[in-house]
């Protein structure tokens, strides 16, 4: 399967680098992490946009973020299900 996205950001680091954090400012309102549904990880005012792993939550681990991209993963299948 073949999905087209208009943007993919990939983040590594401990903190924020400052042209993500202007990038998130002027996106988001907010110069550190994203707020999101927490059940379907999909970024709170920007549908069809969702998020998880340290943008969301911070440092964590990867089973954390691995668990994010499932709950975002399962939302994303409801939302195709439902067209």
């Amino acid at each position: 399967m073949e999905i087209e996205f208009d943007q993919v950001i990939i983040a590594v680091g401990q903190t924020v680098e400052p042209g993500l954090a202007s990038y998130l400012e002027k996106e988001f309102g907010r110069r550190d992490l994203i707020e999101v549904d927490e059940g379907t990880m999909r970024v709170k005012g920007r549908p069809g946009l969702y998020a998880g792993g340290d943008i969301v939550r911070g440092a964590g681990t990867v089973v954390q973020a691995v668990a994010d991209g499932r709950r975002a993963a399962r939302a994303i299948d409801a939302q195709i299900k439902a067209r």
